[in-house]
């Protein structure tokens, strides 16, 4: 059977080559994928980090539909400008029963 088999690999020669050609092609590529798609996890994190606190929370008043159209947007309503309010212990608190409460539910 051994015998058979190493016929067969030497008597098409180059069947061989180009199939033992293709997988090693195959198997460094997705290497290659696998470990820049872990460079890239890392680049991602770290321009996240570098910009932001992870304890950071930002919120925008901006209406991200408005490059659709104007969504339902009447013409010379002005939006309410508020001042940025820091996250304090008490306002933590009152997230977390509210979350809780909403659990609950």
């Amino acid at each position: 059977m051994l015998k058979y088999s190493l016929n067969l690999v030497f008597r098409s020669k180059l069947r061989t080559f180009l199939t033992s050609l293709g997988i090693t092609i195959a198997v460094v590529l997705l290497s290659l994928i696998i470990f820049g798609m872990n460079g890239f996890k890392d680049v991602i994190t770290n321009e996240f980090t570098s910009r932001f606190t992870p304890n950071e929370i930002i919120v925008s008043s901006t209406n991200f539909l408005s490059f659709a159209g104007d969504m339902g947007d009447a013409e010379g309503e002005e939006e309410e400008v508020k001042e940025p309010e820091l996250m304090t212990s008490a306002l933590v608190k009152e997230i977390v029963e509210l979350v809780k409460s909403f659990l609950q539910l």
